[in-house]
């Protein structure tokens, strides 16, 4: 029809553009290689840490995640476009040193100092996608670069706090467990007077463990399975009251088999190994959540 706009056919990139994003791409994983050596005595470290503290085992398969990521959507990231922008990579890698060497004139915590150092790492390695491959293949891969932050141990400070909220949380639950089970209870803070029993919600029966594996879930659940934002968003959110309610039962489902069973299941092997099936009890309330979320997607796309 006259008048009427015809698209413009999109050009194939130039022989040229091919040739230097796959250079870039070669040298970045050349220069990662050696940033990976420059940080050689932090990364030990933090191997080391994820061995020594539970509730950090899950970091050493954070970046095997990230790579399978990185590897199935290999073909999005780097679709050969030519993404001429390295604003984004200059700026992170530039963001990274600077830290790096503000951090090295502060006296912190071995595990704040440590947190700060895998965070430099990850800023100037992020930097250099950016900076060699493009801003468009760093956004387009965005997910698992962002996947990676799950690597850096949490900083004492808001450390402290998830756990607080984690303990006063599960304390609440075990507490409402407790009333509708019908046992006799005196509650203060977080400790509990029960026939025969005193027990304390300490820091350590605080499940921070489950809870980071729980949050991790369903950030991968999310990416695999949902599509929009918000309903990755919302799963996350969801994971954190499941967890707490899971961690409550535990503790009270421990108390109340120690106190009309037997003593031995505070120290047996529910105690120090139950996670395991309560942890799967949460994952049973996360996905009817998940699958909610997936149908209320689909009736959204439906015209």
């Amino acid at each position: 029809m006259p008048g009427k706009a015809q698209p413009v056919p999109q050009q194939p990139p130039r022989p040229v553009q091919v040739w230097m994003q796959r250079r870039g791409t070669t040298l970045f994983w050349i220069l990662s290689l050696l940033l990976v050596g420059a940080f050689h005595q932090p990364l030990w470290q933090l191997f080391l840490l994820s061995g020594q503290q539970r509730h950090y085992s899950h970091i050493v398969l954070v970046p095997f995640v990230s790579a399978y990521f990185l590897w199935t959507m290999r073909r999005s990231i780097f679709n050969r476009q030519a993404d001429t922008g390295r604003g984004a990579g200059a700026l992170l890698t530039v963001c990274g040193i600077v830290l790096l060497a503000v951090g090295q004139q502060l006296t912190l915590p071995s595990n704040d100092g440590l947190s700060l150092a895998i965070f430099c790492f990850l800023l100037i390695w992020s930097g250099l996608f950016g900076l060699l491959c493009g801003s468009g293949t760093l956004r387009r891969a965005a997910f698992p670069v962002l996947f990676l932050l799950f690597m850096i141990p949490i900083p004492s400070l808001l450390l402290g706090w998830i756990v607080a909220l984690l303990q006063h949380g599960s304390a609440e639950v075990a507490y409402q467990a407790f009333q509708l089970s019908g046992t006799p209870v005196y509650r203060e803070g977080e400790f509990f007077s029960l026939p025969g029993l005193n027990v304390q919600v300490a820091p350590e029966c605080s499940g921070i463990r489950s809870s980071l594996a729980l949050v991790i879930t369903a950030v991968v659940a999310g990416r695999m399975m949902l599509r929009s934002g918000w309903s990755r968003v919302l799963l996350v959110l969801a994971a954190v009251p499941i967890t707490i309610f899971k961690n409550g039962l535990r503790i009270a489902t421990l108390c109340l088999l120690t106190i009309h069973a037997d003593r031995g299941f505070l120290v047996g092997d529910l105690h120090t190994r139950g996670g395991y099936p309560f942890f799967l009890l949460a994952l049973a309330f996360l996905v009817p959540i998940l699958w909610l979320l997936r149908r209320s997607e689909k009736k959204r796309q439906r015209p």
